[in-house]
């Protein structure tokens, strides 16, 4: 009905919000077999609207046999829409597979380089702490086997040197040890 202004308005109004479809995914749809897939869509709504307004243009002139050709074009095409839409649907299905896959191996190289780091910050921890822990002990330990020498007796008893060089409590310790001697 070329003279039914709502109708004409509303196939205005969805060809339109067609095309800010399209804009949408055109920079949505980045796989490029997913790219060939939409192409390919696009392009038979394209070649459907462009058959629609052809034939509302032949209907507007009169011409109802034109008018008629072109819709039936349309709607033959329209088998063609159906299959390049799940055809797309399948494209970006697999490509998301393959993103979520991607994603997943990063996860986990992730995981086992985090992994690799704290154990090597934890052996590199204990083993400082090993270290130092020796550095403290083992002076206190020398006094104390000198210590214990001294309870037995041993008075002539001589005191590390590297004990008495220390400038800590230790080796104050040690002086005034080996003074009492």
């Amino acid at each position: 009905a070329p003279e039914n202004e709502e109708r004409i308005n509303a196939y205005k109004a969805e060809r339109g919000a067609i095309y800010d479809i399209f804009i949408q995914l055109d920079g949505a749809v980045v796989d490029p077999d997913s790219k060939v897939a939409y192409q390919g869509l696009k392009n038979i709504v394209e070649s459907i609207i462009t058959d629609l307004d052809t034939g509302q243009l032949a209907l507007a002139q009169g011409d109802i046999i034109a008018a008629s050709k072109y819709y039936n074009s349309a709607v033959e095409k329209k088998a063609y829409l159906e299959s390049n839409i799940t055809e797309l649907i399948l494209k970006e299905l697999q490509h998301l597979d393959r993103v979520q896959k991607d994603i997943q191996e990063t996860y986990f190289a992730q995981l086992l380089v985090i992994s690799v780091w704290t154990i090597f910050v934890v052996v590199l921890v204990m083993v400082y702490s090993l270290v130092f822990s020796r550095k403290l002990t083992s002076p206190i330990m020398e006094l104390f086997r000198s210590a214990e020498k001294v309870s037995k007796g041993e008075y002539h008893l001589q005191i590390p040197s590297t004990l008495l060089e220390e400038k800590d409590e230790v080796g104050r310790l040690a002086v005034s040890f080996n003074e009492v001697l």
